[in-house]
């Protein structure tokens, strides 16, 4: 035990001296960008950021950055010192305040900002000097504001923040090998390179273009040089597999073509280094990288602290679900009630109540009606006979009145329990099993096209996007006005929304039906389509319920998915037709509404060699023109998705 807990001790302590070692590295590099800190808005968003660090590292940095920053220029050195404590000060000041306002927390960076904004146009005030202080100022909020913001998303994973965040947080990556006079182009390509095996493609090309600006702004790369790189790891954003070897194409070819003697040029075979550390890279500097900035300590006491809270959330919406599921009446029986009533209205008063025989059976003359014989019986025996006929008559009445209504109310208790019990399962189930990232291998393309035969289409759709899974639902609602629209948009919200709380479909669809079964006493419905396209493993799954054929083209053969079942609304337990089969390259999948006619399959048949499908929207074009011959009065919705390879 002891032998292990030196062990982790020895690991603490190398990941803080790794850790110190790449912010000593950090703060040369950014001292490096510029001698001149106004036009500098990344040291000073790195000075405010550094401030919701560890006391450890925020002080590190700084000293080092001062350090270097007097190095490199001796007003250089003074003025880093003097906006640093200026900045530490000032952050001191809004700590004590206690403002809840968001904008307090970057007013040290603003008056900073301004303050050395006085100092520069107090030498010379033009349009220009102005028009520059603005932008470095606001450039300092936006780089602090979106330092920040993703620092909160790497803590807490639940967050989310905006690509745009993201993007200018990257883009201080590319701020710290600009400078670099030598290998500056190399430390790029392989940063972009990294950025597109894990990021979005659109945010990587983003970040190229913010790479140009701050060149074109803060340094002095030749731009003719920097184009051609940016070029080649821009279209590089469109194959990640490929990338390395299409940037490795395009910028070989330049040299070869600009360069006689490209091969005595360093910076060719700098290319091969990037593409080799590139497949050399190890995935497990990815996390270091993220948490490059905090320490375990404060990271651990944040979720600690974060899962406490939701597990108390959690538990106090369990115990509330569970509270309304009761019923806190014990309610007595109704035949007991009226068999009381009776006797304390009519038998108190009757001179044989003592011994009446009668008595023993008015409980069973309440269920049941009164025959001939049970009134022979009270006529020969009761002193009252014609009262207590008229009052037992009254009392089965009211017997099965209310029966029917309480069962009526046991009913409605069972499907509210039921409802509860959507949202109450999932949050008691403990789930184990670790969410494992699986590598996606088909995507696909959709298009849509519908037409209402009146104002309102009652047909509605939707996609959900989630992991390596799509799902599309297509739902019809009852007739062709206002209502049907409005059924089949909240047949589509319900889904949604409970499939958000328990990803098992077949799960969700029973309880979209249950809630649309209690929803109203109208007889309402709307089929579903659900088709869910597991990109990943290849496999598609199909539920139907009351819908339309649903058709698959494949190699110029057509697939038809039909099975006869009742729309969701209508039965209090459905147990729907669902089919599993593997998806292929270049399937195509065929999904409508009723309202083009029952010859679908026969016009598919007839026009299915003779389509066009390389272009999906020409597809959908054509293959509407082609269903859309019959003269008939409904509405009509026809979604096409095409299955392609990565």
């Amino acid at each position: 035990m002891e032998t292990i807990l030196k062990r982790k001790k020895t690991i603490v302590r190398a990941s803080k001296v790794i850790n110190l070692l790449a912010i000593s590295i950090i703060s040369f590099l950014m001292a490096s960008t510029s001698n001149a800190l106004l036009f500098n808005p990344f040291i000073l968003s790195t000075v405010w950021f550094i401030q919701r660090l560890s006391p450890l590292y925020e002080y590190y940095y700084l000293i080092n950055l001062t350090a270097f920053a007097f190095i490199i220029n001796l007003n250089y050195g003074l003025e880093v010192l003097f906006v640093s404590a200026l900045m530490i000060l000032i952050e001191l000041i809004v700590k004590k305040i206690n403002s809840s306002k968001i904008y307090t927390q970057y007013f040290s960076i603003f008056l900073v900002g301004i303050l050395l904004s006085i100092r520069y146009l107090s030498v010379s005030i033009t349009i220009s000097n102005l028009f520059n202080c603005l932008i470095n100022i606001s450039l300092s909020i936006l780089l602090s504001f979106s330092l920040d913001n993703v620092k909160k998303y790497l803590i807490n994973k639940q967050d989310t923040v905006e690509d745009i965040y993201k993007l200018l947080a990257l883009s201080f990556l590319y701020v710290l090998v600009l400078p670099l006079n030598t290998i500056n182009i190399f430390l790029i390509s392989l940063i972009t390179l990294i950025l597109i095996k894990y990021a979005k493609k659109e945010l990587v090309m983003a970040n190229l273009f913010v790479v140009y600006i701050y060149n074109y702004l803060f340094f002095n790369i030749s731009l003719e040089i920097l184009l051609i790189y940016l070029i080649g790891l821009f279209f590089a954003c469109f194959n990640k597999k490929l990338s390395p070897l299409v940037y490795l194409l395009i910028v070989s070819l330049f040299y070869v073509i600009k360069y006689d003697k490209f091969y005595l040029d360093f910076s060719f075979y700098l290319n091969f280094a990037v593409v080799s550390i590139y497949y050399l890279w190890p995935k497990s500097l990815d996390e270091k990288i993220k948490n490059l900035f905090f320490d375990d300590e404060t990271k651990n006491s944040v979720l600690e602290s974060q899962i406490y809270t939701i597990n108390s959330q959690v538990n106090s919406v369990i115990d509330y679900l569970n509270l309304i599921k009761k019923c806190p009446i014990s309610e007595c029986s109704i035949e007991e009630e009226l068999v009381n009533n009776l006797k304390n209205i009519l038998c108190k008063e009757c001179q044989n109540n003592s011994s009446c025989i009668i008595k023993e059976n008015i409980e069973n003359y309440i269920i049941y009606s009164l025959k001939k014989e049970d009134k022979n019986e009270i006529i020969n025996n009761c002193f009252y006979p014609y009262k207590l006929i008229k009052r037992l008559e009254m009392a089965n009445k009211s017997y099965i009145f209310q029966t029917n209504q309480k069962q009526d109310k046991i009913q409605n208790r069972i499907l509210f329990n039921r409802q509860v019990d959507t949202i109450l399962n999932p949050l008691t189930l403990q789930n184990n099993e670790e969410s494992i990232s699986k590598e996606i291998k088909f995507q696909i393309d959709y298009d849509v096209i519908n037409e209402g035969f009146s104002k309102e289409n009652g047909d509605s759709y939707q996609f959900i996007f989630s992991k390596e899974k799509v799902l599309l639902i297509l739902s019809d609602g009852m007739g062709h006005c206002k209502t049907s629209k409005q059924l089949s948009s909240y047949l589509i919200e319900l889904f949604t929304s409970l499939y958000k709380i328990d990803r098992k479909e077949d799960h969700v669809i029973n309880n979209v039906n249950l809630i649309l079964k209690t929803k109203t006493t109208d007889e309402v419905f709307a089929t579903l389509d659900l088709g869910i396209f597991d990109l990943a493993e290849g496999i598609f799954k199909l539920y139907k319920a009351g819908s339309f054929s649903t058709f698959l083209i494949r190699n110029y053969n057509l697939i038809q998915f039909n099975k006869i079942f009742p729309p969701l609304g209508i039965l209090d337990n459905v147990d729907i037709f669902s089919e599993t089969m593997e998806i292929m390259e270049n399937d195509v999948f065929i999904f409508l509404t009723d309202g083009f006619g029952d010859d679908v399959r026969g016009l598919l048949e007839s026009k299915i060699d003779s389509l066009n499908y390389n272009n999906l929207e020409s597809l959908s074009k054509e293959l509407y023109q082609t269903l859309d011959v019959n003269d008939v009065n409904d509405d009509k919705t026809l979604v096409v998705i095409k299955i392609k390879s990565i």
